[in-house]
């Protein structure tokens, strides 16, 4: 059997029943009280699988890289200017001289832990959760961009923060994703925005009119015309620095793709209706907690990422709102459960699309899975 079909096999195998086996420990119920050991253990066993990977995510290696040249020297000097947040986790972990596979096993936990925490007021979601974010291939995304999705995941806590009018706690936990990634200092305007009104976005009809609208945009290729303006001030800020140097043609690239509207983008848009369509009922049932708020951070990401769907340099900004996105659709998930449950198996079978969509990749490439002890699979790795 040659490596190729060793790979696919394999990544299928490990995703599959990694993300059976989570929902099924996130479903554990006694006495119709959610068990929160079940959780831990799933949360647990993610990190581990994401620990012993190799080459899972586009910058997986980089970072694999940093954190050896740490282990051996003391000090991480190929990249100086990294967030003093993430720094220290690198230093604070190597110097107990462990395998890199800790270090990403940590990263990976605090991911998915600081996420997990946030819905600990609304325990019946956490399968809804599960499910949303390992068929959604969100984990896929998290071992991707690794510092700024936990910059990501520690923001989602800090707006159950904003939620019960903890300014302090807020701020910190927004310090906290900064000293991680930078970028994260764009959402220290949320607090006086939400403060004011915890829901802005109601008319359905008229977040279908702006989702048409930003789908026009997207089809006009504006990325580089805002970016012409806007480049000054990122550079400055030196949030995406590295990426916006246009001048140079690997690093044009990677901020411009191509707008695919194959399967995928088809399932995840239809997704984004459905969720937009039971939105007010959702947000009702659970108006004494964060959804409301949320759910408008979703909504204006999922236009900003249609509109510069183009470009990744853009998107990763717009990551910090439409992030939320199966945060939300666990939400409708288990709306849909309690109370439509005809539509609750078509909103899953969406995902579940979306899963096979992504597997059916696997073989080569970065989400092809490969444990760090099966050096003769190296090559298959861009």
């Amino acid at each position: 059997m040659n490596a190729v079909v060793i790979s696919a096999v394999q990544s299928i195998m490990v995703y599959l029943s990694l993300s059976s086996v989570m929902v099924w420990l996130s479903s554990i119920k006694r006495d119709g009280k959610t068990q929160y050991t079940p959780i831990l253990i799933a949360l647990l066993l993610y990190s581990i699988i994401m620990g012993v990977r190799y080459g899972v995510g586009i910058d997986h290696l980089t970072y694999k890289y940093i954190y050896e040249e740490c282990l051996l020297q003391g000090d991480i000097f190929s990249l100086p200017n990294l967030e003093p947040g993430f720094q220290f986790l690198v230093k604070q972990i190597s110097s107990l001289g462990l395998h890199y596979l800790f270090f990403f096993t940590i990263i990976a936990f605090l991911q998915i832990f600081f996420v997990f925490y946030s819905v600990k007021e609304t325990p019946s979601i956490y399968p809804y959760l599960t499910y949303t974010f390992m068929f959604s291939c969100v984990w896929f995304s998290y071992a991707n961009g690794m510092r700024q999705q936990l910059a990501f995941c520690i923001f989602s806590y800090s707006m159950v923060c904003l939620f019960h009018k903890k300014i302090f706690w807020h701020y910190l936990f927004i310090l906290l994703a900064v000293s991680v990634h930078k970028s994260a200092i764009i959402l220290v305007i949320f607090y006086p925005i939400f403060m004011f009104k915890k829901e802005w976005i109601k008319n359905i009809k008229l977040q279908y009119l702006l989702l048409a609208g930003s789908l026009v945009l997207m089809t006009m290729n504006i990325v580089f015309d805002v970016i012409g303006i806007v480049e000054k001030y990122l550079v400055a800020a030196d949030f995406y620095s590295g990426y916006i140097d246009t001048t140079d043609k690997s690093k044009l690239e990677f901020l411009s793709r191509d707008t695919g509207f194959g399967v995928g983008f088809v399932l995840m848009l239809t997704i984004n209706i459905c969720i937009i369509y039971y939105s007010n009922e959702v947000k009702k049932q659970f108006k004494d907690t964060w959804v409301p708020i949320i759910y408008d951070l979703y909504f204006f990401g999922m236009l900003w990422n249609y509109i510069f769907i183009q470009s990744l340099m853009f998107n990763r900004v717009a990551y910090y709102f439409y992030g939320f996105n199966f945060i939300i659709g666990a939400y409708t998930l288990y709306f849909l459960y309690q109370k439509k449950r005809k539509q609750f198996w078509g909103f899953a079978g969406l995902y579940a699309l979306v899963f096979l969509g992504n597997i059916s990749h696997v073989g080569s490439g970065n989400i092809t899975y490969i444990f760090f002890w099966q050096d003769y699979l190296y090559h298959l790795k861009p």
